[in-house]
């Protein structure tokens, strides 16, 4: 199951509802935070792996309700992950989790801190220097980051374990 955690202000504009209480997260690969922003006139989605801080930025026209921009999400977050050693995290922990969602908050404002620090990165990337979201996700992807320890999201990300099945855990116990 996705995991997707709105900021308030995106889940009033997409008349969300947020629960109080945070459901459990069972696949730490498929929970990310989402956030809007404008570079230039254009506005755009941040989507950040909570655990690792891995961003992954989309252009949000046309993204108004939830199940587009779960979609937009997974086609930005192939896009972005393609020829990388990353692919693998997709296909394995996070394509089969895209079509069902529950929403939570934001855990913390440390994290929100660390996503708006993205947001002012992106900014440089895509309206200073025009370059594509994804060129701009993978550059925001090594940035060092102090909620990471001064370790870097692109760093963080491979290590990450989603939901194991019994004989994923059966063959983790073997290595």
């Amino acid at each position: 199951m996705l995991t997707l955690r709105p900021t308030q202000k995106l889940a009033r504009r997409l008349h969300l509802q947020v629960p109080a209480t945070t459901p459990e997260v069972q696949n730490r690969v498929a929970d990310w935070c989402v956030q809007d922003f404008y570079a230039g006139r254009t506005r755009y989605l941040l989507f950040v792996n909570t655990p690792s801080l891995f961003p992954v930025i989309i252009p949000a026209r046309g993204l108004n309700t939830l199940d587009r921009i779960i979609r937009g999400f997974g086609d930005g977050l192939k896009l972005t992950l393609k020829g990388t050693p990353w692919m693998s995290q997709f296909d394995r922990w996070i394509a089969p989790e895209l079509s069902t969602t529950q929403l939570a908050r934001i855990p913390g404002r440390s994290l929100l801190g660390s996503t708006n620090d993205f947001i002012r990165m992106a900014y440089f990337y895509l309206h200073e220097d025009g370059c594509s979201p994804v060129k701009t996700s993978r550059g925001l992807a090594r940035a060092p980051m102090n909620y990471l320890g001064m370790n870097s999201p692109e760093r963080v990300f491979p290590q990450l374990k989603g939901r194991l099945s019994g004989t994923d855990e059966l063959n983790a116990d073997r290595r």
